[in-house]
C-alpha cells in the first residue's frame, strides 16, 4: 500500500502503539475499546473525526486504496481479523473513517475483566451518537455495575482513579438513549443485567419498547421474569437461549416464533417450545429439577420439531455418572435417531466402554465432542463385542489389540470403527472459549 500523506495542520489523536498492546486481548472491538482509552486520557469524547469521503481522495489521490469503492472495499476489510483491522485504522483517517463502522457492528464485552467497560462504553456511544445505528450485534451489560461499587474498591481493581461513581439513574439514562436509537441490533445480550422484562419495573418501559421494535435474529434472556411478552414481538427471530432463572415461557402461543431453529433452554421450557417449530439445533441446561435424571415425557416432545433435531448439546452442571449416563444417551438416540453432532459437558468422569456401548445407536452421528470430561479408570479386559467387531470387519480392517479404555485416542478409534459415519471427536478436560457458542 502506498504511503497516504495526512492533511496538514491537523493532529492525529491516535493510541501510541504501548495503548494498542494492551488492548489486543480484550473481547470488546478493538477500536471501540481505543476510542474509550482516548476518552479517558483526553478527559471528553474521542477527538477522532470521520473524514467525508471526498477529503479523503483529496488528500490519497495517490492510493490505489482509497480510490476504490466504498462498498466493495468494506467488504475487503470485514475479511481481515480483527487484530489487522485495528492495526489498518491507525494507518490514515480514511481507512479509520471505514473501519469504525465495521468494528462497531459487533460489540462483545466481557464484563469480568473490567467493569467499567460498559460505563466508558456508553458514555463514548452518547457522545457519538451517530455510532450507535452502527451496532449490530450487542452482548454486554444493560447498565454499568458501577453504580453498584466503592471508588476505593473500583481504583484497586482497575488501577485508575476514580474520582465519582455514576448514579443509577444516570445510567439507566444513558441506556435508554442508546437503545432507543439501536434499531438495527439483529443480536442481543444483556449479561448481568437486572430484570428488564418485568412490567412491574416502569424505568425499563423504554427498553422493552425499544426491543420490541428491533427485528432480531438471536435472542439471548437471563433473569428475566416475562420474556414471553418480549418473544411475541420477534416473528423473525432464529436463535433463542434462556437462562435457568428465566420465567414466562408458557404464555407464548403455537403461532409464536415460527422461524426459531436454535434453542438453548432447560428441558421444561424446551418442551414446551419445540413442537410444532423448525428447530434443528438444541441445547439443554441441566437444571435443579433434572439432578437426578431427565422426564422422559418431556424428553420425547423434543422429537416433535417440524425439521429433524440435526444437533444436540447437553450442559450436565449435576454430574451423571454410570446408568444415570447411560440412560440420558438412550434417551437421545432413542428420541432424537437424527443427530449428526453430539457435544455433552459433562464435568466429570466417563466410562470408555460405556461410549463404547451406547454411541453406536446413534446411526446418523459425525461430530462427537466430550467437553470436561475425564475417562474412568478401569480394567484393560477385552469386551467380548469388541471381537464381533474384529469379525465383522473387511480383513485387516480389525483393531486385534484390546482397547486402553483410559486413552482417548483409543477409545475413539474403536468408536469409530463401530460408527462408520464418525469423522470429528474431540475431548477436553476444560471447555474452549465460545465452544457451546458457535
Amino acid at each position: 500500500m502506498n504511503t497516504v500523506p495526512q492533511p496538514p495542520g491537523q493532529n492525529q489523536h491516535l493510541p501510541s502503539t504501548t495503548m494498542l498492546a494492551g488492548m489486543m486481548d480484550w473481547p470488546l472491538s478493538s477500536l471501540t475499546a481505543v476510542l474509550h482509552l482516548m476518552s479517558d486520557r483526553d478527559g471528553g469524547a474521542p477527538k477522532v473525526t470521520s473524514p467525508s469521503i471526498s477529503n479523503a481522495l483529496e488528500y490519497q489521490r495517490n492510493s490505489t486504496l482509497a480510490q476504490m469503492p466504498e462498498d466493495i472495499l468494506i467488504l475487503i476489510l470485514d475479511c481481515l481479523d480483527k487484530t489487522s483491522q485495528f492495526r489498518l485504522a491507525r494507518t490514515c483517517r480514511y481507512l479509520q473513517h471505514l473501519l469504525e463502522g465495521v468494528l462497531y457492528h459487533h460489540i462483545i464485552l466481557d464484563c469480568s475483566i473490567s467493569d467499567d467497560q460498559t460505563a466508558r462504553l456508553h458514555r463514548t456511544l452518547v457522545n457519538r451518537p451517530s455510532l450507535i445505528p452502527l451496532i449490530r450485534r450487542y452482548h454486554g451489560e444493560l447498565m454499568s455495575r458501577l453504580i453498584y461499587q466503592e471508588p476505593r474498591f473500583l481504583e484497586r481493581y482497575t488501577g485508575r482513579k476514580t474520582n465519582r461513581i455514576i448514579t443509577e439513574a444516570e445510567a439507566l439514562g444513558r441506556a435508554v438513549s442508546i437503545f432507543t436509537r439501536a434499531a438495527n441490533i439483529v443480536d442481543l445480550n444483556f449479561i448481568w443485567s437486572l430484570d428488564w422484562t418485568s412490567e412491574s419495573n416502569p424505568s425499563f418501559k423504554p427498553i422493552r419498547l425499544a426491543v420490541a421494535k428491533m427485528s432480531l435474529k438471536r435472542l439471548t434472556l437471563s433473569n428475566c421474569t416475562d420474556v414471553g411478552r418480549i418473544l411475541r414481538n420477534q416473528p423473525e427471530l432464529e436463535e433463542l437461549e434462556i437462562g435457568e432463572d428465566t420465567s414466562g415461557v408458557l404464555q407464548l402461543e403455537e403461532t409464536d416464533l415460527p422461524k426459531l431453529r436454535s434453542l438453548t433452554a432447560p428441558l421444561q421450557e424446551a418442551a414446551f417450545l419445540v413442537p410444532g417449530r423448525p428447530i434443528e439445533k438444541i441445547r439443554l441446561i441441566q437444571t435443579i429439577k433434572d439432578k437426578y435424571n431427565f422426564d422422559d415425557r418431556l424428553f420425547k416432545k423434543l422429537s416433535y420439531s417440524t425439521r429433524p433435531v440435526i444437533e444436540f448439546s447437553v450442559s450436565l452442571i449435576h454430574r451423571f455418572r454410570g446408568e444415570k449416563l447411560r440412560a440420558m444417551l438412550q434417551l437421545i438416540s432413542q428420541n432424537l435417531p437424527q443427530v449428526e453432532r453430539l457435544t455433552i459437558l459433562e464435568t466429570g468422569r466417563i466410562s470408555g466402554r460405556l461410549i463404547l456401548e451406547e454411541l453406536p445407536a446413534f446411526g446418523s452421528l459425525r461430530s462427537l465432542n466430550l467437553l470436561e470430561a475425564y475417562l474412568t479408570p478401569v480394567t484393560t479386559q477385552r469386551p467380548d463385542y469388541l471381537y464381533e467387531l474384529d469379525n465383522s470387519l473387511p480383513s485387516g480392517m480389525g483393531s486385534r489389540k484390546p482397547p486402553n479404555m483410559e486413552d482417548w485416542d483409543d477409545v475413539f478409534h474403536h468408536l469409530r470403527q463401530l460408527c462408520p459415519s464418525l469423522v470429528n471427536t474431540m475431548s477436553t478436560p476444560h471447555v474452549p472459549r465460545n465452544f457451546l457458542e458457535q
